[in-house]
């Protein structure tokens, strides 16, 4: 019986890169690198990333939570969970909910250019492409949850 191999790893040097390279090269620096620091800073997978709502991450008041609550529905255990959100990571989320002018009816946090909520599979090629763009070899949309 054959095994895979694992999804790379990114060390703190190639993290850093890729954020750069996302943040300097991309159309939308704040959504791509706030997709990517769920997947590396709080091991999200990528269609829990891509049904992310607004409500997740932010309280009443429209504060930046300290944790969220990720229901059975949206994860693949088909356990709800709780996700601490580390303070850079709150930083990010604040920056990223501010900068966007109007939140869309569907309430999800991300969008795509079309306005269209992100499914799975989308996600996971936006974020493969982040990684290639940056030159980062062997990594997948896996690698943020193999790097938290």
């Amino acid at each position: 019986m054959g095994h895979r191999a694992l999804t790379k790893t990114l060390n703190k040097i190639e993290l850093k890169h890729l954020l750069d390279v996302t943040i300097k090269c991309g159309r939308y620096p704040l959504h791509d690198s706030t997709m990517l620091l769920f997947k590396h800073f709080c091991g999200l997978r990528v269609g829990e990333v891509a049904a992310l709502r607004f409500d997740d991450v932010l309280d009443a008041n429209g504060s930046i939570r300290d944790e969220m609550t990720l229901d059975a529905a949206r994860t693949k255990s088909k356990r709800a969970r709780k996700i601490f959100l580390p303070k850079q990571m709150q930083r990010q989320l604040q920056t990223y909910v501010s900068s966007v002018p109007r939140r869309p009816q569907h309430g999800y946090l991300f969008s795509t250019q079309k306005s269209a909520r992100f499914s799975a599979n989308t996600a996971k090629q936006h974020l493969q492409r982040l990684y290639a763009r940056a030159g980062i070899t062997g990594a997948t949309s896996h690698s943020g949850r193999r790097t938290w």
